[in-house]
């Protein structure tokens, strides 16, 4: 859900503020708003549907595998 909010919101304020004509009065690119909005979408989203649409397990256990493999970072 998290993704495909994302994508929405970003196209959606993008265009928006273009046609507003909000690039001219703030000087601010249609692509920051829609970058910062599809950021803040796919965070909520995500959130919002960790619950019912949890990681499935198959990937967990990737996850994990993933992570004891992975080299140890050394002490500063």
């Amino acid at each position: 859900m998290g993704a495909i909010s994302s994508m929405i919101a970003g196209t959606v304020v993008s265009v928006g503020w273009q046609l507003s004509g909000l690039p001219d009065s703030t000087g601010i690119d249609p692509m920051v708003t829609g970058i910062l909005a599809s950021t803040i979408a796919m965070i909520v989203g995500s959130l919002a549907s960790q619950r019912s649409h949890p990681v499935p397990e198959h990937i967990a256990r990737a996850l994990e595998e993933t992570a004891r493999w992975a080299p140890s970072r050394p002490a500063c």
